[in-house]
């Protein structure tokens, strides 16, 4: 690659691909490009019928269509499968317990907010800005009781898991191992 000089970007990429073994930030790096400019010329190179795919250590490599449309097609099964959490039930009923302690402290701010604005409307009800604050603090509770239902619901389904799986550490005697 020693006429990288004269070639244009768009080729100097490609080349560095074809060579393999690169992932996108050497690239860049190598070429004196952003990151971004790297994945336009990748954009382009595509469209020239050119596919680019990478591994889990983002090692890029050129491919077929063929090929491209699998790796594309496994990469959006493994999307779907990770919004499965990988929290064990114990570990998501913790983090809910915070995000309703959060909520509910959110909930009371609103609501002593509300009773400010609703004093304050007593003597200006016409004031439009506290018809705004009004109405803000009144979509905010509604927006945060919503959330907080829901939430408490996930929390009592993982209940259900979680004193299953007490029951399972009480038959046996042991205590968690993992």
């Amino acid at each position: 690659m020693s006429e990288t000089k004269e070639m244009s970007k768009r080729d100097q990429v490609l080349e560095m691909l074809k060579e393999g073994g690169h992932t996108r930030d050497e690239i860049a790096q190598k070429l004196e490009m952003s990151t971004a400019s790297v994945s336009s010329q990748f954009t382009y190179l595509r469209w020239m019928g050119y596919y680019i795919i990478y591994d889990e250590n983002k090692i890029l490599s050129l491919v077929d269509q063929d090929e491209y449309e699998k790796w594309q097609a496994e990469k959006e099964r493994n999307k779907k499968t990770k919004a499965v959490s990988t929290r064990t039930p114990e570990e998501q009923a913790e983090a809910l317990e915070k995000t309703l302690g959060n909520q509910t402290k959110q909930l009371d701010n609103w609501r002593e907010k509300l009773v400010k604005i609703d004093a304050d409307m007593e003597k200006m009800p016409n004031d439009e800005e506290l018809q705004d604050m009004q109405a803000e603090a009144q979509a905010n509770i509604t927006l945060l009781e919503i959330k907080m239902k829901r939430n408490k619901a996930k929390l009592e389904s993982l209940g259900d898991d979680l004193d299953f799986d007490d029951d399972d550490d009480d038959d046996n005697g042991d205590d968690e191992l993992l």
